[in-house]
């Protein structure tokens, strides 16, 4: 808590230094139910931060939460949820908290990691009025999950826009990649 006006950036600096630290290499801790340490892995969810400037910070996908549920993602998690979760030799190799079930390939699912498909578990089916032309679509009509960045989302606006106005697709094909790309 502070005084109305001062500056919070400090305090989220020591905070992203302290997950830096806890996230790096080979850091265990103890794990009183498992009887044993486990490997911790610390990511920030949201921050709730009460002042209007903070918040585009939280949303790099603002909106749409069918295609951006995941944080830092462009993915349908309904369609591929039962990939996506553990299967339960994953959960069980978790569960044992010996650290090598991350580095795990699963011919069953991604354990809760999108950079693990190896399968193509994570492809989903665009929704109607996706441009099937010029888009993000696999030879099977299918979009595979993308990695949400600043970077990406000018990529993505530039070829609407460039789509749109050259009349490659129609105002609702664009409104809706739009929509699927974050």
């Amino acid at each position: 808590m502070g005084k109305k006006g001062d500056d919070h950036d400090c305090v989220f600096d020591l905070m992203k230094k302290d997950i830096e630290v806890i996230n790096g290499d080979e850091k265990w801790f103890y794990c009183k139910n498992l009887g044993g340490s486990i490997k911790v892995f610390v990511d920030i969810s949201i921050d709730l931060a009460d002042s209007p400037e903070f918040h585009d910070c939280n949303y790099i996908s603002r909106g749409n939460s069918t295609y951006t549920s995941l944080r830092g993602w462009v993915i349908d998690l309904c369609q591929v949820w039962d990939k996506f979760k553990s299967c339960n030799e994953c959960y069980n190799a978790m569960m044992k908290g010996d650290g090598h079930w991350e580095k795990r390939i699963c011919s069953q699912c991604v354990n809760w990691n999108v950079q693990n498909d190896v399968f193509g578990f994570m492809k989903f089916k665009p929704p109607k009025r996706y441009p099937k032309e010029h888009s993000f679509l696999d030879s099977n009509g299918m979009l595979s999950p993308k990695k949400n960045s600043n970077e990406f989302l000018k990529i993505v606006t530039d070829k609407a826009h460039n789509y749109i106005s050259n009349g490659v697709w129609s105002v609702q094909e664009g409104l809706t990649f739009l929509s699927v790309n974050g």
